[in-house]
């Protein structure tokens, strides 16, 4: 019943980081939390906006604030996370926990409703692309973003910074991402530039996959152009030895 829930959700706010933190109680209160009501969901994030970052960087905790912000469903919801992670942003979005944490705002908030967030990414695209925890924050900003402009300004970034991604360990999957999502067409100037240096490409290991994916993405009409490019390069593709480092 709803009173019963009101002694429970009043016991866990007397603990609340204890519990959320909580290698066991996470589970829990993320068990628990599809039965809170609004009212319950709104006193519940009263209690966590003093100590969201805390719980946001905990191995345990980020896990029951996805729990939470998943179950969204209002404007004062939207705001209440929007105070809690807005001026922490930088931090949030590269934290082995929290970038999570963040992944699960764009996935929950409708995009015209997190232009914070989508101004944050699009103005430090390439630093979050070269971080292991930014570049999943770009994946997710790419799966669930359909504006024209934030495309356009995703795409027209990737395009000024193509090699650097394509050679990067993490940008690569941004490249990649960008293409599978968005298409050739809005793409075109990316493939273009991959396909113009596929050789170079080829050779190093994660630009290497770029490639690879390029190739398995584009149709067999396309894919000549490869074929042709190799070819025509074939002498100076053999002079690298398979870690990428040219032979005598």
């Amino acid at each position: 019943s709803q009173n019963d829930l009101d002694v429970i959700l009043d016991i866990i706010t007397k603990n609340l980081e204890d519990v959320v933190c909580d290698y066991y109680g996470n589970y829990f209160l993320q068990k628990l939390l599809p039965y809170f009501s609004y009212k319950h969901r709104i006193l519940l994030y009263t209690h966590i906006k003093p100590i969201f970052i805390p719980i946001a960087n905990d191995i345990c905790g980020n896990h029951s604030l996805q729990s939470l912000i998943m179950l969204q469903n209002s404007k004062e919801e939207e705001n209440i996370i929007k105070e809690c992670i807005e001026k922490d942003l930088q931090t949030l979005a590269v934290g082995a926990n929290s970038s999570h944490v963040v992944q699960k705002v764009i996935k929950a908030i409708k995009e015209p409703n997190r232009a914070y967030i989508n101004t944050f990414i699009t103005s430090n695209l390439i630093d979050l692309c070269f971080d292991s925890h930014g570049i999943c924050i770009v994946k997710e900003f790419i799966d669930n973003t359909q504006t024209d402009f934030y495309i356009k300004a995703v795409v027209s970034i990737f395009e000024l910074e193509t090699s650097k991604l394509t050679y990067d360990q993490y940008g690569n999957f941004g490249i990649q991402e960008i293409i599978k999502i968005y298409g050739y067409d809005a793409c075109r100037k990316i493939i273009s530039k991959i396909c113009e240096h596929v050789v170079d490409f080829s050779v190093f290991k994660f630009s290497s996959n770029v490639v690879d994916f390029v190739i398995d993405y584009l149709s067999k009409n396309k894919k000549e152009k490869f074929v042709y490019v190799i070819n025509n390069d074939y002498n100076k593709l053999m002079l690298y030895d398979v870690t990428g480092i040219k032979t005598n």
